[in-house]
């Protein structure tokens, strides 16, 4: 609305125009300046959270990837290894996992190495004993000498053929009884007993 108006001065009537503007129209600047701000700030905020998620991703993912061949190696699984090379801390930290099961893993072979060994030597040995028990037995059976043999408590555990005709008693009615009562006269037993303690001892 543009129309002339007058207005009394102090000193002399003078002509001046007056306009009229909408609200709207006066503060549509401020209007854009302001929506301009808040899409900046909408964008610098998802730019920010991009970024967040690209550094927890970053520094998370080789993190979980050590705890499942941690909890892999725990399980037994000492073959498992993290496919991780970087310079950082991270790295180190999976090359020294890596490491630590590879040697984990050696010291294990070893030990089921020197096992093995053993058992093998322990199986010969068992197979020499046998041997030997059975030719001592083969010995015995056929010696004429009279063999008694007793365990720490004084009770026969072996009586050969010649022990049969000597004292007069089968093997199977010998074998389990105190030989002090079997064969050692009675004025002898407690010499008997106290030379088995003394042995014993």
């Amino acid at each position: 609305d543009y129309r002339p108006v007058t207005f009394q001065s102090r000193d002399v009537e003078r002509w001046g125009m007056v306009t009229k503007l909408d609200t709207a129209e006066a503060y549509a600047p401020v209007a854009a300046l302001r929506s301009s701000l808040l899409l900046l700030d909408a964008l610098l905020l998802l730019a920010g959270v991009a970024v967040s998620l690209w550094i927890a991703q970053r520094f998370t993912r080789p993190l979980l990837s050590l705890s499942r061949q941690a909890e892999t190696i725990a399980g037994g699984d000492l073959s498992a290894h993290v496919d991780l090379h970087s310079d950082d801390e991270i790295g180190s930290l999976a090359n020294a996992l890596n490491d630590m099961a590879d040697h984990v893993r050696s010291a294990h072979e070893e030990f089921e190495e020197r096992v093995e060994l053993r058992t093998r030597a322990l199986a010969l040995a068992q197979q020499e004993v046998r041997r030997q028990a059975k030719r001592t037995r083969g010995i015995l059976a056929t010696t004429s000498d009279a063999f008694v043999a007793m365990d720490q408590d004084g009770q026969i555990i072996d009586w050969n053929a010649a022990a049969e005709s000597v004292f007069g008693w089968p093997a199977n009615e010998a074998t389990g009884r105190s030989v002090a009562d079997l064969i050692v006269p009675e004025p002898m037993r407690q010499k008997h007993w106290d030379g088995l303690a003394n042995f014993l001892d």
